[in-house]
């Protein structure tokens, strides 16, 4: 080993010796082995190990918030949209998915949808 370093002893340590290249999730940890090649030629191997703690909590603190905002959003969206605008919204696709079922029923394609200009 020619260099290491620890944030916060835990208790585990480098392994003794490299393990296959590449990067593994283990007991809420990653851990990275790298090669470190100079002129084609292996001449040792990276290991970094990292608590995913932070991470995990991040995550699921962010998603409280994204599910709290949703709710709210989805909540209040009804009671601060005047009466008329659900109305003018509602209304040209009811008309529309109506015609869209005369036509499929009657199989007449000259059915048109109203035109509401309001």
């Amino acid at each position: 080993m020619l260099a290491a370093y620890a944030r916060v002893r835990n208790g585990s340590s480098a392994p003794a010796k490299p393990e296959p290249d590449g990067y593994r999730f283990e007991q809420n940890r990653l851990r990275l082995f790298q090669p470190i090649v100079v002129n084609n030629a292996r001449v040792g191997t990276l290991y970094v190990e990292s608590n995913l703690e932070a991470l995990n909590d991040r995550i699921v603190s962010y998603g409280s918030i994204a599910l709290l905002v949703v709710v709210t959003c989805s909540g209040r969206s009804r009671s601060c949209l005047p009466p008329g605008f659900q109305k003018r919204i509602s209304h040209p696709i009811l008309a529309l998915a109506e015609t869209s079922r005369i036509v499929s029923e009657r199989q007449d394609y000259s059915v048109r949808s109203p035109k509401n200009i309001e």
